[in-house]
């Protein structure tokens, strides 16, 4: 109790304290200087990385850490992430009915005969193999026409589970597992009849009334429930144990020919009860297969009626920007190694193409280059805004609405994000730029938090008294 007091004393001050000191929004704006501070503090070292100094004492920190605050930004297409949701649906709705299938073939197939299991079979592969084609149409892979209509092998699978009757045969295997049930009854009352008649032991006569009780009860409650009756509570036990249990109790030695057939009776009667069960059990299956069937064939309707009408065409927009972005890959890469951009008379094919060649682990090489400008109607246009900062590729995609794409590429700087954190600084301070140096910032808080940093140690060169 006593700790329970003083967590709770303690919770109350620091809130208590938080809303005195600024509250927890002034936490926060101290630990996003804190971080920021540490950016500029990461982009020293590199800095002393490159050059084996800091920065002299009063340097522009703004001018001599801009390489290290750079950042390559590509703007492309903004309906490119809506013909990729596009794909993606199609690959979910094509998963969908793969899926469904495969729960047929798992669940359904082994319960027909082996005839019935051939032509099911044959359909499902139909259907499975039309997928694989929409899913090549889908990765924007011209395909041929194939000869399979879906709703005709829906339709099949349909025919084959529906001529077994399920539903009927379900019903006909209730009613006869309600005459059964009754049956047994009858014969466990037979049986405690037949059992006080005879001279038997009392106490173990009475212990198997006790148990073939059980079992009366147990197929009256299946029964109910059968009949769709209201169920009253009683407890339910497994007939086939119960009747192992009444077996071993009585002394079937004393019995008669009579009370053994009746034994035999019940546990005949049982085992066929149970043997009804699984049947029903199979012809259930066969609803589950209709309806499983019933829910691809919808999917499949759907997706032929209208998302595969726009999905081809999505799927080449969108190797078509895939392909752009590559290319403005390898110009940015250019810049990387030479510090410029191509000029606009530059020989982009020669820049271009070797970042579209791959080498396989097993040594390989294979070439995507026209691959790739296939999906574009000719080559794209080039231009240098900034050769330093800026250019944009722009293109059309080899569709019939030669839908036009573009590819926007521009170097920017995050410091001004960096040091919109403080409300003045970074003050940069060194008294020996081959050694060491000291960071200082204002936090936005209230109280103006000072927030500082330094370099690590260093043993290069100590600095002089």
């Amino acid at each position: 109790m006593y700790k329970k007091i003083l967590l709770l004393s303690l919770a109350i001050l620091t809130v208590f304290a938080c809303q005195r000191g600024g509250g927890y929004r002034d936490m926060a704006m101290i630990t996003d200087a804190k971080r920021s501070l540490r950016g500029v503090k990461n982009a020293l070292e590199e800095y002393w990385v490159d050059n084996a100094t800091y920065p002299e004492e009063g340097a522009d920190l703004e001018a001599v850490l801009k390489p290290y605050f750079l950042r390559v930004r590509y703007k492309e297409n903004e309906d490119a992430a809506i013909h990729a949701a596009s794909i993606q649906n199609a690959r979910n709705q094509l998963d969908n009915i793969t899926n469904l299938l495969a729960n047929v073939k798992r669940q359904i197939v082994p319960r027909l005969d082996s005839s019935l299991q051939v032509k099911m079979l044959s359909h499902i592969e139909g259907v499975q193999n039309l997928i694989s084609q929409y899913m090549l149409e889908i990765e924007a892979i011209e395909i041929p026409q194939v000869g399979i209509d879906a709703e005709d092998e829906f339709k099949a699978m349909l025919d084959i589970l529906k001529e077994m009757n399920p539903e009927l045969v379900i019903s006909e295997i209730d009613d006869n597992l309600v005459r059964k049930g009754q049956e047994i009854i009858q014969s466990l009352d037979e049986l405690k009849k037949r059992m006080a008649e005879r001279l038997l032991d009392s106490v173990r006569v009475a212990n198997a009334t006790y148990k073939a009780d059980a079992i009366s009860r147990t197929f009256k409650v299946y029964e109910a429930y059968l009949t769709h009756q209201p169920l009253a509570q009683a407890e339910v036990v497994i007939p086939e144990r119960e009747f192992e249990n009444i077996e071993t109790v009585l002394d079937t030695l004393a019995f008669d020919s009579l009370l053994i057939q009746v034994m035999e009776d019940i546990k005949g009667g049982i085992n066929q009860y149970r043997s009804l069960e699984m049947r029903k059990d199979d012809m259930a299956g066969l609803l589950s297969g209709i309806q499983m069937i019933k829910r691809a064939t919808a999917i499949m309707s759907k997706y032929e009626g209208t998302i595969r009408k726009n999905v081809h065409t999505s799927a080449i927009i969108l190797e078509a920007n895939v392909a752009l972005h590559k290319m403005a890959e390898a110009i940015e890469s250019y810049r990387r190694e030479t510090g410029i951009y191509p000029s606009d008379d530059a020989d982009l094919d020669s820049i271009l193409h070797p970042h579209f060649i791959e080498i396989t682990m097993g040594g390989d090489t294979i070439d995507r280059y026209e691959e790739n400008l296939s999906y574009l109607d000719g080559f794209p246009s080039y231009l240098v805004v900034d050769p330093t900062s800026r250019f944009e590729l722009r293109a059309r995609v080899a569709n019939e609405a030669r839908t036009p794409i573009f590819s926007r590429v521009e170097i920017v700087s995050d410091w001004k994000k960096v040091v919109s954190a403080f409300a003045q600084g970074p003050t940069y301070r060194t008294i020996d730029p081959k050694v060491t140096y000291f960071l200082t910032a204002t936090a936005k808080d209230s109280r103006r938090t000072l927030i500082c940093e330094r370099s690590p140690v260093r043993e290069e060169k100590k600095a002089k008294k």
